[in-house]
């Protein structure tokens, strides 16, 4: 449940007022919602001479959140591992330790949505009537009573290994997890009254691999060493979506395509190969360029090969679901020495951010990045490749080239996520001052962070809208920049 009031005025006796109590007259706005959840759960479970282990589960989960004919929907899992270590012919060496088999098949549900997306919300506003304004409310959400749960179903095989008294542990699982009844912005005839309408259309599937290999209890004389490793893929493909539709295009600052037999939310915009440096170029192009294409506009190129530049010739660029992520990390100790670091790395991102997309569109509304002044087209920089700056009325061809591929960025980085380093005191001395342990320390998180993103963070999605985030993810809004924290201290026990 949440509650809140909105103030807001617009006349002030004085600039200098900043408090709303200073308001000659202050207009006032009360809000209030929320949302209920219902869940019963059962559970399952049996293990056998801790060989055979069997679980099996099912839920029944009912949200407000959907239409008044579906508010309830039915989860069920199962489970069943084997460790062949624990068996009689299991070979018994210093070599493997430990021998599992697991396999997973289970249902879960979403309902992550905006309160009351099922139903038509009325805003008020104004309207003409025989010439006089009138006050009046309209309809602004389209309602669907049948709104109901996004299932997720997924099947899971791992295999457990250890070795050396499992001072190394090898963890391998691959996954396949097909998503129906997805919960979708579809666009609709403008007829109907609205754009865009909250369905449970189309089914999307997952696939990945992930690898995990760990050790611990490493000696090399004084040297205690442990470490870690992952690696993983996940790689998706649209199935279906509403009857009758192969494809849907979203904007969200640029263009996305979700397509049936391509990964979801797929960048789709212009693909620039130049810019037009003389009105010779333009005339002589045997591709017929956008509509009021000036000198400093982009050179599009025509992806379809007709002869002239349409928005047919938006070309998929890739999606912010990366190739492959990875990660290592190890501890180290040393004679009362001791130091720790945690390292991961994104591969095969692509990603478009509200801050650049501005910075460097040439444009005189926002304040332009060093990298657009140093590679913008000008007599002076006559290889730059970013548009000429035209901080007036940029052309028709400007406006429509925003979203292009200059505005989809790499999104890959390698990042040491944290660091700590730190140094035991002797126990001759912490006795001698009737103390049982001082440690003093460092530690870090962020320190480095390597990638070619010129934005604050590639991790920062937008998330104002969980509706409109699925067809539109890796549009990065107003993202905090990622923080570098360094911290120094003294732990002392007595």
């Amino acid at each position: 449940f949440r509650n809140w009031t909105n103030l807001e005025s617009k006349v002030f006796a004085d600039d200098n007022l900043r408090n709303i109590g200073g308001a000659t007259s202050p207009s006032s706005e009360s809000i209030s919602t929320k949302w209920a959840l219902e869940s019963y759960f059962s559970r399952l479970q049996y293990d056998f001479d801790n060989r055979y282990a069997l679980s099996a589960s099912l839920r029944r989960d009912g949200s407000s959140r959907f239409g008044a004919n579906t508010k309830y929907g039915n989860f069920a899992s199962f489970s069943a591992g084997w460790i062949l270590s624990n068996e009689s012919f299991f070979p018994q060496n210093n070599v493997f330790s430990f021998t599992k088999l697991r396999a997973s098949w289970g249902q879960t549900g979403n309902n992550q949505i905006t309160n009351f997306a099922s139903i038509a919300l009325i805003d008020s506003d104004n309207y003409v009537v025989d010439g006089s304004l009138t006050s009046g409310s309209y309809t602004r959400t389209s309602p669907n009573a049948d709104l109901s749960w996004e299932t997720n179903t997924a099947l899971n095989f791992g295999l457990d290994l250890g070795f050396m008294q499992n001072k190394l542990f090898l963890t391998a699982e691959y996954y396949t997890s097909k998503t129906t009844d997805l919960l979708l912005e579809v666009p609709v005839p403008q007829q109907s009254g609205f754009s865009q309408s909250l369905q449970n259309i189309g089914e999307l599937e997952n696939k990945g691999l992930e690898l995990e290999l760990t050790g611990k209890g490493f000696r090399f004389g004084n040297v205690q060493l442990g470490f870690n490793t992952n690696f993983s893929t996940n790689n998706n493909e649209v199935l279906a979506l509403g009857e009758g539709q192969d494809q849907i295009i979203s904007s969200n600052g640029v263009d996305f395509i979700t397509k049936i037999g391509e990964p979801m939310a797929q960048f789709y915009n212009y693909d620039i190969i130049g810019v037009y440096k003389s009105q010779s170029e333009i005339d002589n192009d045997p591709v017929t360029p956008l509509s009021g294409t000036e000198v400093g506009d982009y050179i599009v190129r025509d992806a379809n090969g007709d002869g002239e530049v349409t928005p047919d010739d938006r070309v998929m660029m890739g999606d912010y679901n990366p190739d492959f992520t990875y990660g290592f990390g190890f501890t180290l100790e040393y004679k009362g020495f001791d130091l720790a670091a945690q390292f991961y790395g994104v591969e095969g991102r692509k990603v478009s951010d509200n801050m650049v997309y501005d910075s460097e569109s040439g444009e005189g509304f926002f304040v332009p990045t060093q990298y657009y002044v140093d590679n913008y087209y000008s007599d002076n920089n006559p290889d730059g490749f970013f548009r000429r700056p035209d901080f007036s009325s940029f052309s028709s061809a400007g406006r429509l080239t925003r979203k292009s591929s200059l505005s989809v960025y790499d999104g890959d980085y390698f990042r040491l996520r944290s660091l700590q380093f730190g140094y035991t005191l002797p126990k001759s001395i912490t006795e001698k001052i009737s103390v049982g342990n001082i440690r003093v320390y460092m530690t870090g998180n962020n320190i480095f962070n390597v990638t070619k993103f010129r934005g604050f963070n590639p991790d920062g999605l937008d998330t104002r809208s969980r509706r409109r985030e699925t067809l539109t993810r890796g549009w990065i809004q107003s993202a905090s920049p990622l923080t570098r924290f360094l911290a120094f201290g003294v732990n002392v026990k007595f």
